[in-house]
């Protein structure tokens, strides 16, 4: 089994996206993720893992808006797991819409 602990932050014009795994993950079909549905602008889109299965990281997929000079315009309110819906991981951007990763791992 492999284990992985990272963060990855990939940005452009078009997209960005950012994965935090909490705990180990294997290589194998056992780890898994939900994107959760695109958020309207400035609103909020949660990932949930099904019943079966429980959460060990997760990120956000976005598309972040650009000033005239290349400067980013909107930035990240909140890329975390849900303090509300248990096994769920929310997203929300301040301006523009947002999708919520959810990275679960089957229960064994």
């Amino acid at each position: 089994m492999r284990r992985v602990l990272s963060a990855v932050a990939v940005t452009g014009l078009a997209a960005a996206a950012c994965l935090v795994t909490a705990g180990a993950a294997s290589a194998d079909d056992s780890t898994f993720s939900v994107v959760g549905p695109e958020s309207s602008n400035g609103g909020v889109s949660l990932a949930q893992c099904p019943s079966g299965s429980h959460l060990i990281g997760g990120g956000y997929q976005g598309s972040p808006a650009f000033t005239n000079g290349g400067s980013p315009a909107d930035f990240v309110d909140s890329n975390s797991p849900s303090a509300v819906t248990p096994n769920a991981w929310v997203a929300k951007f301040h301006v523009y819409s947002v999708k919520a990763v959810a990275l679960c791992e089957r229960d064994k």
